[in-house]
């Protein structure tokens, strides 16, 4: 089954690339919550499809120039995937060049996922989820 949830993440990712929101939510349990870090400004707990899908349009339209690439996959456990996003944008207002990593847990049950948990860094997604990991490995974003 883990197998399959990270190419849920996969697939999932790609199809937010393309802006693909019927294909975002499929593997999507209705009920998921989004979970944003406390210390991020703003910071909230997103709630269902539509609650999923707020927070992954409003996120990109602060930025001027956003960009977010999938730079690691890991198969943490038989229902919990995380996987690391190196983010770039320049703020709309402010012009400043932002790069940054961001963290994600995402949690499934019976193939659907019920929870995607943000993090400031891979090291607390990690501990998250009990995986001790200091030789950078991982599975690649394809």
């Amino acid at each position: 089954m883990s197998e399959q949830n990270v190419d849920v993440v996969r697939n999932g990712f790609d199809a937010f690339q393309r802006a693909d929101w019927e294909q975002v939510v499929r593997d999507m349990d209705a009920e998921i919550e989004v979970v944003q870090p406390p210390d991020f400004a703003d910071a909230r707990t997103y709630h269902g499809h539509q609650g999923l899908l707020e927070v992954l349009r409003w996120w990109p339209s602060q930025w001027a120039d956003f960009n977010v690439e999938l730079t690691d996959v890991i198969d943490a456990n038989d229902d919990q995937v995380v996987w690391l996003t190196r983010q770039r944008g320049r703020g709309k207002g402010s012009g400043v060049e932002v790069v940054g990593d961001v963290a994600f847990v995402s949690s499934f049950r019976d193939g659907k996922v019920i929870r995607i948990e943000m993090f400031q860094t891979l090291r607390e997604a990690l501990d998250t989820v009990g995986v001790a990991r200091s030789d950078g490995e991982g599975s690649s974003p394809r």
